[in-house]
């Protein structure tokens, strides 16, 4: 396993496929509560960090299923709370962790939709830390871009979970 805690104050991940797994083949993304399963590792690894006085964190995530009419705001925020939860996360506590979410169609042209900063920056803004003191970690290419974008640190969940 990765030897954790890094060495950064604010995590910013991404949800699906850096955090949690869909149940159904060929769905990207959970539309209700028995769709998802939390992938390896990913308890474990973020029970290593102090929560609230180290570490600051914000879930970073594109969830266009709201638009496109698969599930309503709602359920996608009852999702989020879920995999918080499973993850082990602390909520509740003002200034640790956040939710940054672009619920809007892949074409409509928002400016929050990755692979746009907009979403980390807000974050790291929120979190009041230096862009220098952030790692981002997700799964695909828009993620990468997004963290380059923003100017933060980036970091496969592979890597940072330790997926074998």
């Amino acid at each position: 396993m990765t030897d954790h805690p890094l060495s950064y104050r604010l995590y910013l991940f991404d949800c699906d496929g850096t955090l949690r797994t869909c149940r159904r083949e060929g769905q990207p993304c959970p539309n209700a509560p028995d769709e998802w399963d939390l992938l390896p590792n990913v308890h474990a690894t973020l029970a290593h960090y102090d929560w609230g006085v180290l570490h600051r964190w914000a879930f970073i995530t594109n969830q266009a299923g709201v638009a496109l009419g698969f599930l309503d705001d709602a359920m996608n925020r009852r999702l989020l709370l879920d995999l918080e939860r499973a993850c082990g996360l602390p909520s509740g506590i003002r200034g640790v962790g956040q939710w940054r979410v672009c619920t809007h169609h892949p074409r409509h042209g928002c400016v929050c939709r990755k692979p746009s900063p907009y979403m980390l920056l807000q974050a790291i803004q929120e979190a009041d830390i230096p862009v220098m003191q952030t790692l981002y970690v997700g799964d695909m290419d828009s993620d990468r871009e997004a963290a380059q974008r923003a100017g933060v640190a980036y970091m496969p969940a592979a890597e940072f979970f330790n997926w074998s």
